[in-house]
C-alpha cells in the first residue's frame, strides 16, 4: 500500500495554502509537523477528499475526487478530523456504528453490534457505550472518533492532530494502539501532530512541512536536526538520541529572543518621546 501525491496544490482565493507538494507515504506511521499555518491540517483535509485540490493524488494509479474511481480508493480510507465542540446528542455506540456507514443496511445486523463493542473494548472504552457524546470528556470524546475511524478496517487512516485533549497516559495509549493496528497489517497512517517528542518515538516516517512547502522529509533521526529546527521553528534546541534508542529533543531557546514592543527599554512607536 502506498499513497502519493505530485504538485498537489491549494489555496483560499488568491492566498496559496499548499504550493505544490510531492510525497510519498508508505506503510508505517507518518508524522507531518511544521509550525502554526504550515498547511498540516489542510493536506490532511485535501488527501481526504474535504477539500478541492489541483495535481495527482495516487494509490495504485491516479485518481481524482470527481472521479467514480475516487469511492472505491475512499472506501479504503478514514479521516479523523480535529474534533469540533459542537457534539450531536449521539451515544457512543452510535457514534462509532456511523464509521461502518457504507456498509450498513436499513437494518443493523448483529455481526455489525458486535464489531463496535469490540472495538469499544479494545481501546479501553467499552464502558462508555451507552453515554452521550456530550457527556463525555474531551479526552474521551477524541477517542471514541478514533475508534470511529477505525472500525471500518482502512487501508489508510488519516489523523488531524489526534493527541487533542488527550493527557499524558492517553497519548501514550492512543499512540500504542496505532502503531500495534497500522504495523498489524501494513496499513498507512498519517498524521498531523505538534509535539515532536511524540512524533520522533512512533513515526517511521517524518515530513517537516513549512509555509505551504515540504522543508525536509525522512526518518526521525535523519530530519529532526538542530539545524533544521533552527530554520522552520526558530528555535535553538538540543537533539540527543538516549540509550534507549529514542530521539530526544530540548527547545532551548528563540532564535531571535522576544522583545517587547511596549517595553521601557524599547518603547511603542506612538508613544510619547
Amino acid at each position: 500500500m502506498k499513497l502519493s501525491v505530485n504538485q498537489l496544490t491549494f489555496g483560499y482565493g488568491s492566498s496559496p495554502v499548499l504550493k505544490g507538494l510531492s510525497a510519498s507515504f508508505g506503510p508505517g506511521i507518518t508524522a507531518l509537523v511544521g509550525p502554526n499555518g504550515a498547511g498540516k491540517s489542510t493536506l490532511i483535509k485535501c488527501l481526504a477528499g474535504v477539500l478541492p485540490t489541483r495535481g495527482a493524488i495516487t494509490r495504485e494509479g491516479i485518481f481524482n475526487p470527481a472521479s467514480s474511481a475516487w469511492k472505491g480508493f475512499a472506501e479504503s480510507m478514514s479521516y479523523l478530523p480535529q474534533m469540533s465542540p459542537d457534539i450531536c446528542g449521539l451515544t457512543v455506540f452510535e457514534m462509532v456504528l456511523l464509521g461502518l456507514l457504507d456498509s450498513l443496511g436499513l437494518h443493523v445486523g448483529q455481526d455489525e453490534k458486535a464489531k463496535v463493542l469490540c472495538m469499544l473494548d479494545r481501546f479501553g472504552i467499552g464502558h462508555l457505550a451507552s453515554r452521550r457524546l456530550a457527556e463525555l470528556s474531551g479526552g474521551q470524546q477524541q477517542m471514541v472518533g478514533l475508534v470511529q475511524a477505525l472500525v471500518k478496517e482502512p487501508r489508510i487512516l488519516l489523523l488531524d492532530e489526534p493527541l487533542n485533549n488527550l493527557d499524558f497516559h492517553h497519548q501514550f495509549e492512543l499512540l500504542d494502539h496505532l502503531t500495534a493496528w497500522t504495523n498489524a497489517e501494513e496499513r498507512v497512517t498519517i498524521m498531523a501532530i505538534h509535539d515532536l517528542n511524540l512524533a520522533a518515538r512512533y513515526a517511521d516516517r517524518v515530513v517537516v512541512l513549512n509555509d505551504g512547502d515540504i522543508a525536509a522529509q525522512g526518518s526521525p533521526i535523519e530530519v529532526l536536526t538542530p539545524e533544521c529546527l533552527r530554520s522552520v521553528y526558530s528555535i535553538h534546541a538540543e537533539v540527543a538520541l538516549r540509550n534507549n534508542g529514542i530521539l530526544q529533543i530540548t527547545p532551548i531557546s528563540l532564535v531571535q529572543p522576544f522583545q517587547d514592543k511596549a517595553s521601557p527599554t524599547n518603547p511603542r512607536a506612538d508613544s510619547v518621546q
